[in-house]
């Protein structure tokens, strides 16, 4: 339920008037001070020293207190007050405006220069409308407003789980080659390993031991292997005993 606006002078939909007419109303402010203490110190044979120090006060208070005072609005649902100078972000461009002492979200935004229609309060989450019709496409919000928060739909999150996935992967893919291409560079600045004369020969000793040794196991395991499969043929099993020991006598 809408609460009524309370006082009236703060009612969203006439911000921005009032905003407009902040310059206006503060030159007849200072004008009507100015002119009531100039008549009245014009009595006085010092009017002049009382003149001047009126100037030096009514400058700094319209320059540094009343051009820059923000009007105030209230929001019909949790009625709290807003400043008009709250930094805010425009819907339309999504470009924050940060001086808002000039550039307010109940007037226009600084960047594209659009009007918002509504504004998102920062205390309740609640729509506040600035206009009649009620718009709240492209509607403003503060900045780091904790009611704002962009949600994703399921496709969104998706894609970007996929994204981070195939980025962990080719990020994994280069790390690799990368991993490559130093070890073959520093192979390449080592150079050859130079194996001194007793690898060398061990190395060769090695070869003839496996050469020999494999012949010596083949041997033996083809021997049981015929004498398997020709145990019913004395015939053939003599002749592949022969054959074997050829074989053995052509390679030890």
């Amino acid at each position: 339920m809408v609460t009524p606006l309370k006082p009236a002078m703060y009612n969203p939909r006439t911000a921005k008037l009032r905003f407009n007419f902040r310059l206006f109303n503060n030159c007849v402010f200072v004008g009507a001070i100015t002119i009531i203490f100039l008549f009245i110190f014009a009595r006085f044979d010092w009017y002049w020293i009382a003149d001047l120090a009126l100037m030096g006060a009514l400058f700094y208070f319209y320059f540094f207190i009343l051009q820059n005072r923000p009007i105030k609005l209230h929001c019909p649902h949790c009625e709290k007050i807003i400043r008009s100078n709250t930094p805010w972000v425009c819907g339309f461009c999504k470009e924050s405006n940060r001086n808002a002492n000039e550039y307010s979200f109940v007037d226009k935004c600084g960047h594209c220069k659009d009007e918002p229609k509504a504004y998102k309060c920062h205390h309740c989450g609640e729509m506040i409308y600035l206009s009649d019709d009620e718009d709240k496409i492209n509607y403003a919000y503060a900045l780091n407003s904790p009611v704002e928060i962009p949600q994703l739909d399921e496709r969104a999150i998706k894609r970007q789980a996929h994204e981070g996935k195939k980025e962990d992967k080719i990020n994994a893919i280069e790390a690799a080659e990368l991993d490559l291409k130093l070890k073959q560079i520093k192979e390449r600045k080592k150079g050859p390993k130079l194996k001194t004369p007793y690898e060398q020969k061990q190395e060769l000793c090695e070869k003839d031991y496996v050469g020999i040794m494999g012949v010596v196991e083949y041997v033996r395991r083809k021997t049981i292997e015929v004498e398997k499969l020709y145990k019913n043929d004395p015939e053939s099993l003599k002749k592949a005993l022969e054959a074997i020991k050829e074989i053995e006598s052509r390679h030890m």
